[in-house]
């Protein structure tokens, strides 16, 4: 049996580490920049959202893309992919973290929260997202009377190219950089890659996670 040493062990060590990787790695599908003839409905439908809660850490995640939900709203141009997550009742004082994951494609988020009654409350647009870990990320107080929350991708920079770089982070309307560590144990081929190239599609993954906000009494 021959014992590594020195470099020899490092590199050893780097191989495995990348083909643990590999095994991880999900498969990173295709760009979607159309949704073509598919019939879509006129608004979001509340129905079977994503639930949201303060139990889950890791937050709740909703997959966009061809087989997920669409609508196209009255004047848009093309129907586009969207989620709903569904807020507790009597949740607030509560923060939401809202993040647009970016493996191979990513959305550029556009939301809107709704009250019970369904009537829009409260939009944030792309600019208000920041690069961050994985992709794109903004956080928000929520209010008392906001219970469904719609992440639409936005159309603006559909199949726009993106390099997103371990460091710099700009608004998500513009050109990205951002750190590439996806939030996915176990390490993935992203976690070892210090940049890489993504395309905003119609397809991606949304986290969101909800934390509890301390009163003051």
């Amino acid at each position: 049996m021959t014992l590594l040493h020195g470099a020899g062990l490092r590199h050893a060590l780097l191989l495995t580490t990348l083909l643990l990787a590999a095994c991880g790695r999900h498969p990173i599908e295709p760009p979607l920049l159309s949704l073509g003839s598919r019939a879509c409905e006129s608004q979001p439908v509340f129905e079977h959202a994503t639930p949201l809660s303060f139990d889950t850490l890791s937050g709740a995640y909703a997959k966009l893309g061809a087989e997920g939900r669409c609508m196209q709203a009255p004047g848009a141009e093309a129907p586009t992919t969207y989620a709903v997550f569904d807020i507790p009742q009597g949740t607030a004082p509560a923060a939401l973290s809202i993040a647009s994951l970016a493996a191979g494609t990513l959305v550029s988020p556009r939301v809107t929260l709704f009250d019970a009654s369904g009537t829009a409350v409260r939009a944030l647009n792309p600019g208000d997202f920041r690069a961050n870990v994985g992709g794109l990320q903004t956080g928000m107080r929520l209010r008392g009377n906001e219970r469904w929350l719609v992440v639409e991708a936005d159309h603006a920079l559909l199949g726009k190219s993106v390099t997103l770089r371990l460091g710099d982070g700009h608004r998500g309307d513009v050109q990205v950089a951002a750190v590439m560590f996806i939030y996915v144990p176990p390490p993935t081929h992203a976690d070892i890659m210090r940049e890489n190239d993504v395309v905003y599609a119609l397809n991606g993954t949304i986290r969101v996670t909800m934390t509890k906000v301390p009163t003051i009494p």
